[in-house]
């Protein structure tokens, strides 16, 4: 069996074979977008929902005086404020992804609250000089990044918003006034509806591990055998071609169990098998 380096470019394709699998499995979250809408309503006071009315109101008779020749019924505020100069033409903000801090240590009065100060994120290592930044004044022990994606726009007087920390050494994102879930029932909320997502980020995070710490794909396979499915072809092919004979290693032997625990492999391969099953 010829030994087979895990370069980038082996470990970007598994990964992108893997990450496919698990939306075909996950990607239904039932009533997740009811349940989005519902918690943006719950941040509007009657005042804030009546200006916001009368705003897009306005500018619906505004843009049919100005587009007379316009099919009317088609106005959407979301394609009327266009962006001009790296800025909307409107008072609030248009989010297309609604961003949720999840802890349940945090105070349950807390839960369903814009988080205050400055952006939020974890601790992270700077890859230009590996030193640890630490996580911001307002990160708490458990907590834990959730992004959901909306179907259809939603407006906001609020900030809202994610980046990524372009120093940080892999993807770390901060937030600017995410939302803070924290009460039981609304973290039991969030992990129904938003389910897929969260088993999708876990596995994310988990096969990237695995990838980090295999040097080769024989080590991979070992680790994970259900992994073979995710695999190009071209490289199964090139591990099992006549290797040439080479010097023993001194190094440790490897220990393929001590990288992925029982319960991870269980969870990853379960999307696996259930990706084939859709297939058939």
């Amino acid at each position: 069996m010829a030994s087979v380096r895990m370069s980038g470019e082996l470990r970007n394709r598994i990964y992108s074979n893997f990450k496919k699998q698990l939306y075909k499995v996950y990607e239904n979250n039932s009533g997740l977008q009811d349940y989005l809408k519902s918690i943006v309503k719950y941040f509007y006071s009657v005042e804030e929902r009546q200006i916001m009315k009368d705003y897009l109101e306005v500018h619906e008779r505004l843009f049919r005086m100005k587009n007379p020749n316009k099919n009317h019924e088609e106005f959407s505020p979301k394609k009327y404020f266009q962006t001009s100069y790296g800025s909307r033409h409107s008072d609030f903000n248009w989010v297309r992804q609604v961003h949720f801090i999840v802890n349940p240590n945090r105070p349950a009065t807390e839960s369903l609250t814009f988080m205050t100060g400055g952006d939020w994120h974890e601790s992270y290592t700077n890859q230009y000089d590996d030193k640890v930044s630490p996580a911001s004044d307002n990160y708490v022990d458990g907590d834990f990044g959730l992004t959901l994606k909306l179907d259809e726009p939603i407006q906001l007087v609020q900030q809202h918003d994610s980046s990524q920390i372009w120093s940080a050494s892999g993807k770390v994102k901060s937030y600017t006034n995410p939302i803070i879930v924290s009460s039981d029932i609304d973290v039991d909320n969030i992990e129904n509806f938003a389910e897929g997502t969260i088993k999708i980020n876990e596995s994310k995070t988990q096969i990237k591990h695995l990838l980090d710490n295999c040097t080769t794909l024989k080590r991979f396979l070992d680790t994970w055998p259900a992994g073979k499915d995710s695999v190009p072809q071209e490289y199964l092919d090139k591990m099992f071609e006549t290797a040439t004979p080479a010097t023993p290693s001194t190094l440790p032997k490897f220990d393929p169990n001590a990288i992925l625990p029982d319960e991870v492999k269980e969870q990853m391969n379960s999307a696996v098998l259930t990706s084939k099953l859709m297939e058939g």
